[in-house]
């Protein structure tokens, strides 16, 4: 019963030797063929199969080689190591039972030679780069191998291309190398690398130059090859347009010799030149100026044994910080021997030695010297009540006072040089008392005045004199009174014109011992008051020291003299008399203008010419006596207005008129005046290179803000003429009207001549004024093309940009036609000619294509008939044929799977893309499979392309296609690895987790499988595989799919628990978790 029940249960299992389901029906291995070299070592696997073609995971296989002699075969279970020993072909067999495989094994024979396509190559530039193609030899024909490229010296660097076969150089120094290429059994090969550099350019830095006479500047120059690379020792020979402005040395020191521009050339070898623009500007000056205000920059006068005021020295471009000062004549003014200059906070002053002239100069390194004319004279003193003008005092005070000053003999104050002894005398001691001077006074230099005092002892008169060695000496006279007085302080008379006003308030004073707070109360008498006006009464409150004062004024009526008493108790009275005479309007007999007018200060004054205030406002009419010349006019000076106010004269034309001034009332005398008008000189024609652009070349125009034109305002605006000094250099517009107040801009642009002119501008009424100068030079093309290409490429264009000779790009006047050239073959513009239009600085651009590949150059020439044309540019544009690639899926390197798919794309650039192509694919090797050719329609750049893996190792797969350069790529087949995505690293028991089986190479990147693959699961400890409704063995991956449908993954056990998935074409994969025991509920 036993023995049954164990038969009946074999039975249901389905593994009983009954079951003609499980008998080995085929043995498959994991490899068809295999290519080794001697030595190499391959991994292959086998796995029998039933009837359905399913896996029997138990079956035992069995290896063996069917000639040991080629090749060995170690053995573990269902895989095998398969090495190479000797070159032949031979075939290792997997059994089990009486099937079997054969893995067919061919062991390559040896590389006896390797070899390179060329063995001598130049490349005539740094980084020029060129491919040599690799091949070996053995005994039975070519084949390849594995190579390492090396450079036995650095003047290029080699590598192995493994996709390509090729040895790849790279040009590094000028020199020579070997490079060699090593295959890894040890044969060799090596060719010759000659690196050169091919001079293509000339380039000078900086690029333009200015400067002064008598400095230098050094200019480098290289030479470069086509990749702009510098080309080491290399000499570039310098030369001058005009050696009279700028020399060069060999060396390439510029020294600047006199203004103007001219060009220096540096040159390679003819056709290989730059040129440098070189503007050579007058010399900078040093300035001496004064720090006083109102004081002449250009003369200095100071007394003997005095300093001047503060001087300091300015200058722009200065290449010291010092300047050096002398006088023509030490003996008569000294300064300083250096100082510097203004902005480190410096000045100076001039020591007067000895009365007479001389000549300050200032001088610098390279700096034109300025000169100040020094005028020394005999020193004076100067004596005088800085409080109280006038000298009087009372007996018995000492409001007797003075102080001292040293002047030059013009009166002008100057500190003392050197240390003074002044003596103070009284002509009578009787009257003034020096009390504090009855010693020598010592003044030093830099002493700030001092106020001294002396008593008054007795009435009288006394002179108070000074005197010092050297010096002029000076007195001053001093009255001393009885008793307290009144005293009118602008003297006892006064001369006004009638129907005029003192602005100016007139002062009456008291000379007494009043106090700050006192007041005297003072009574004005006319004997007169209808000649003038003035107050009855005055009452003194200032304080002046010596006592009080108060102000008054005086308003003139008709012509006559009137006498004012003023009276006060206890002072004694003062007298003044107020004569009143004819008014005049006071103005110049002869007055000049320009065509703009002519102006005059009018004032109005008495009958001696003395000015003073309207009382009322007053209405000026001037009428001319030749309205051709000048035009009538009129003022209103107002009331009490005793400052400037001005009379106009309208000009008409050039020439002269009598103009008669008159008052509108008829109070004043009329007052004939003669105006001359003569041209004007306040237009000017103004170069400004605000934005230091400097010349423009011929043909090209200036920036709009270059030059302009500095005028006043007219009401009808005048044409201004203009022409330049040098003809056909400049072309500017031959009038511009002057409009609007200040300034007019005008446009100018180059002529048909380079060189240096100045602008005249001329007009009616004015004076012609002169430019400073103006420099026109040679321009530029700038061809602006690709630097790299694809033959036959589309989007490809040209233009060519006109500049300046500092070039910059300024817009063209004219149209200008550069005409593209091409060097080498090879590139050909679609238009032989492109025009830089008028107001424009950029040509259009036209189409270019390319034909032919190679280091292509490509010229801009300007062949105009003109004077100067513009220089050429050239460049040099890397033309090659166009590429295509062949690439994984994420535009890697393409790997699959065996048994898998690759969804691999081929490409090609973008400028390309206008035509359909059909690329033919080759390869190298069996272990892939794909279609032959690839069709990329119009306007595609990329296509989808399936390659299908079928055993592993690599094959190399080439594309191409007509006027493309072809693309040789590995394509690598590799085992395949499989992945249960969301496999759980720990399970309760009872619980069930869904999983899916993913395929990929072998670096896991995933890929769909060209038929089904199905994989056996294992399983070990306490879980269950199903397919959600019953339990499963394998789990199968469609067709066209990388991912199969759901499995579950149930914890039956407590423990550690593994799956396992094999299949052929794919390593083993074991995945683990571990199951933990669901808790146990507790009893309710």
């Amino acid at each position: 019963m036993l023995a049954l029940g164990v038969a009946a249960g074999l039975l249901a299992c389905g593994e009983g030797p009954s079951n003609p389901a499980r008998r080995i029906m085929a043995v498959v291995t994991s490899r068809d063929s295999v290519y080794l070299d001697v030595a190499d070592t391959v991994v292959d696997r086998a796995e029998a199969r039933d009837v359905n073609g399913d896996a029997i995971p138990d079956a035992a296989i069995t290896w063996r080689s069917l000639d040991g002699a080629v090749a060995g075969v170690t053995v573990s279970g269902v895989t095998a190591r398969i090495f190479a020993r000797a070159h032949g072909v031979t075939g290792v067999v997997a059994s089990s039972d009486d099937r079997a495989d054969t893995t067919a094994v061919t062991v390559l024979p040896p590389i006896i030679a390797t070899t390179l396509a060329s063995h001598l190559d130049t490349a005539w530039a740094l980084g020029d780069t060129f491919a040599i193609a690799v091949s070996s030899q053995s005994a039975s024909g070519p084949r390849f191998g594995q190579y390492a490229a090396l450079s036995r010296t650095a003047a290029a660097s080699a590598a192995f291309d493994a996709e390509a076969n090729l040895l790849r150089v790279t040009a590094r120094l000028p020199s020579e190398a070997y490079v060699v290429v090593t295959e890894r059994r040890g044969t060799r090969d090596s060719a010759l690398v000659v690196v050169r550099q091919r001079p293509t350019s000339v380039i000078a830095t900086p690029e333009a130059l200015s400067g002064f006479p008598g400095r230098s500047s050094t200019l480098l120059a290289s030479v470069r090859d086509a990749r702009n690379n510098t080309i080491p020792g290399r000499r570039v020979a310098w030369s001058s347009s005009d050696t009279a402005i700028v020399g060069v040395s060999a060396g390439g020191l510029v020294s600047y010799r006199g203004v103007g521009t001219a060009r220096i050339f540096g040159t390679d070898s003819p056709g290989l030149v730059d040129t440098v623009p070189v503007t050579v500007l007058p010399k900078p000056k040093v300035s001496l100026s004064t720090l006083e205000v109102g004081q002449s920059n250009d003369s200095l006068t100071i007394g003997a044994h005095q300093l001047s005021y503060s001087w300091y020295a300015y200058a722009s471009d200065a290449i010291s910080a010092w300047v050096h000062l002398r006088t023509t004549d030490t003996s008569i003014a000294t300064a300083p021997d250096s100082v510097m200059y203004v902005g480190t906070g410096a000045t100076f002053t001039v020591r007067g030695r000895r009365p007479g002239r001389t000549l300050l100069i200032s001088e610098a390194t390279l700096l034109a010297p300025d000169t100040v004319a020094v005028r020394v004279t005999t020193p004076r003193l100067q004596i005088g009540d800085p409080v109280d003008p006038v000298p009087l005092a009372i007996r018995g005070t000492d409001n007797v006072r003075f102080a001292i000053s040293t002047t030059d003999s013009s009166g002008t104050p100057h500190p003392i040089a050197d240390t003074l002894i002044i003596t103070f005398r009284s002509s009578d001691s009787s009257v003034v008392d020096l009390f504090q001077n009855r010693d020598p006074y010592v003044l030093i230099q830099a002493q700030g005045g001092r106020l001294f005092s002396a008593h008054a002892l007795d009435t009288g008169r006394a002179l108070i004199r000074a005197t010092a060695p050297g010096y002029v000496s000076d007195s001053m006279a001093w009255r001393v009174l009885p008793g307290p007085k009144l005293r009118f302080m602008q003297g006892r008379t006064e001369m006004l014109g009638a129907g005029q006003s003192t602005v100016e308030l007139r002062q009456l004073a008291s000379i007494g011992p009043e106090a700050p707070g006192d007041t005297v109360s003072v009574t004005l008498t006319q004997r007169r008051p209808a000649t003038a006006a003035v107050p009855s009464t005055l009452t003194l409150t200032g304080y002046t020291g010596t006592g009080l004062i108060a102000s008054y004024s005086v308003d003139a009526l008709l012509p006559g003299t009137d006498t004012i008493i003023a009276t006060a108790a206890a002072h004694q009275p003062d007298t003044a008399v107020i004569t009143v005479t004819t008014p005049r309007i006071l103005l110049p007999d002869t007055i000049r203008g320009t065509i703009l007018g002519a102006y005059a200060d009018v004032f109005v004054g008495d009958s001696l010419g003395v000015r003073h205030a309207p009382t009322d406002a007053l209405l000026l009419l001037a009428t001319s006596s030749d309205t051709a010349v000048a035009r009538g006019a009129s003022t209103r000076i107002p009331a009490r207005w005793l400052a400037l106010w001005p009379l106009g004269f309208p000009a008409v034309d050039t020439g002269s008129a009598t103009i008669t001034v008159r008052d509108s009332a008829g109070r004043y005398p009329p007052k004939l005046v003669i105006v001359r008008f003569g041209l004007d000189s306040s237009l000017h024609v103004v170069v400004d290179d605000g934005y230091e652009y400097g010349p423009a070349a011929t043909g090209q125009r200036f920036e709009d803000t270059r030059f302009l034109l500095l005028h006043p305002y007219l009401p009808s605006p005048p044409l201004v003429y203009l022409s330049t000094t040098e003809p056909g250099v400049l072309r500017l517009p031959d009038s511009v009207l002057a409009q609007g107040s200040g300034y007019t801009y005008f446009a100018a642009a180059g002529g048909d001549i380079p060189g240096t002119t100045r602008i005249v501008a001329r007009t009616h009424g004015f004076r012609p004024d002169t430019s400073a100068p103006i420099t026109v030079g040679r321009g530029r093309l700038k061809l602006d093309a690709p630097t790299t290409a694809f033959v036959g490429g589309a989007g490809y264009v040209a233009s060519v940009h006109a500049r300046s000779p500092n070039g910059l790009e300024l817009p063209m006047n004219q149209d200008l036609t550069a005409t593209l050239v091409p060097i080498d073959p090879g590139a050909v513009p679609q238009s032989a000619s492109v025009t830089v239009p008028a107001g424009q600085a950029v040509s259009p651009a036209t189409a270019v294509t390319f034909t032919a590949p190679g280091l292509l150059r490509f010229a801009a020439q300007d062949r105009r008939p003109v004077p100067a044309p513009f220089l050429g540019d050239t460049v040099v544009i890397r033309s090659q044929l166009p590429w295509l690639r062949l690439s994984g899926p994420f535009y890697d390197r393409p790997t699959v799977g065996v048994g898998q798919r690759l969804a691999a794309f081929v490409s090609r650039p973008d400028e390309v893309k206008a035509d359909p192509i059909t690329i033919e694919v080759s390869r190298r090797g069996s272990r892939s499979a794909s279609a032959p050719t690839v069709v990329l329609q119009a306007s595609a750049t990329t296509a989808q392309y399936a390659i299908d893996g079928r055993a592993v190792g690599t094959d190399t797969v080439t594309l191409a296609a007509p006027g493309y350069a072809p693309d040789t790529v590995p394509l690598f087949v590799t085992e395949g690895r499989a992945v249960l995505a969301n496999w759980p690293g720990a399970l309760r028991t009872g619980d069930s987790v869904a999983v899916r089986l993913q395929v990929g190479d072998s670096a896991l990147v995933g890929h769909a499988v060209v038929e089904p693959a199905t994989f056996t699961i294992e399983t070990s400890g306490g879980i269950q595989i199903s397919d959600g409704a019953r339990s499963i063995a394998e789990v199968t991956v469609p067709a066209g799919s990388g991912v199969s449908g759901p499995i579950y993954v149930k914890g039956t056990a407590a423990g550690s628990a593994a799956l396992t998935l094999t299949n052929l074409y794919y390593a083993p994969a074991t995945f683990t978790t571990n199951v933990i025991a669901a808790a146990t509920p507790e009893r309710p």
